[in-house]
């Protein structure tokens, strides 16, 4: 039975990283009740935790949390450490997409206390960075920094530079939204730096239209225009859509800004064209 169980779960998997959520929930439901029904309490946990994971893709957050819960339970009886940080840190998930922001904040700080218990400072890493962007969305900008500051100590410390472009990135967002554009100007060229020395495609689109933002609150549009286009070109490359549809916007205001109404009204349009692409 133990071999079915693992095997209706590895199909699971497959149906899940082929995009059919439909097929790997019934995998993921038919292991866990092979599991429950034979004794198999880790595995039951294992299929509870996938099962709430596809609650969670498909914003079904109130059925994502009852199979967390479920599977933390066992996990609490079980001992297993490991698995209640990563199971905290996926309800904090929840949360956030939920828009409770409050609530995982909360959910992230347990896991954060047991990251530390295990030493998992990658983990702690970037728990403190998603917690110092949750306090950003909350308008609490001393928690924010503070939270990202530690999470960046870390990042350097294990000479993590994808994550050190991030937090870079983050604690410049944070500046730009209080009017403190020197330093989020001083935030992102250091964030932009590596990731052009690490070849970090992402993380030098994201930054190079941040880097627009702040040309464009100074009001030097023709730079703002030069680091947008950057970024658009690479978000291209990527196939970035949402983030083109953003970038277009900046791309039309600081046009308009510019007295050239012809290219922000096709710039404009783009955005518009862009965005209904992707409702579509």
């Amino acid at each position: 039975m133990e071999d079915n169980i693992k095997n209706l779960i590895r199909q699971g998997q497959e149906a899940q990283n082929r995009g059919e959520l439909g097929n790997a929930l019934e995998f993921f439901q038919r292991a866990k009740e092979l599991a429950q029904k034979g004794g198999y309490i880790l595995l039951s946990s294992t299929c509870l935790d996938f099962i709430g994971i596809i609650y969670t893709v498909r914003a079904n957050y109130k059925e994502a949390l009852t199979y967390f819960q479920q599977s933390m339970q066992i996990k609490e009886r079980t001992g297993d450490l490991l698995g209640q940080s990563r199971l905290f840190n996926k309800i904090g998930v929840v949360y956030h997409a939920w828009g409770k922001y409050s609530e995982a904040i909360s959910y992230y700080n347990q896991a954060l206390q047991m990251k530390k218990e295990l030493r998992d400072l990658k983990g702690q890493s970037t728990l403190l960075n998603n917690i110092g962007n949750l306090y950003k969305l909350l308008g609490k900008y001393k928690e924010a920094l503070d939270s990202l500051r530690k999470s960046l100590q870390i990042a350097k410390e294990l000479s993590d530079l994808k994550g050190q472009v991030t937090i870079l990135n983050n604690i410049g967002e944070i500046y730009r939204v209080l009017g403190k554009y020197e330093e989020a100007f001083d935030y992102y060229c250091q964030s932009l730096r590596i990731a052009e020395e690490t070849e970090n495609k992402q993380g030098q689109s994201t930054v190079l239209n941040n880097i627009g933002l702040v040309y464009y609150a100074w009001r030097k549009y023709e730079e703002a225009l030069t680091y947008f286009h950057q970024s658009l070109q690479m978000q291209e490359e990527l196939g970035q859509e949402t983030a083109q549809s953003v970038t277009l916007t900046n791309i039309g205001d600081a046009y308009r800004s510019l007295g050239k109404i012809k290219e922000a009204q096709i710039y404009s349009e783009k955005a518009i064209q862009k965005e209904n692409e992707l409702k579509s």
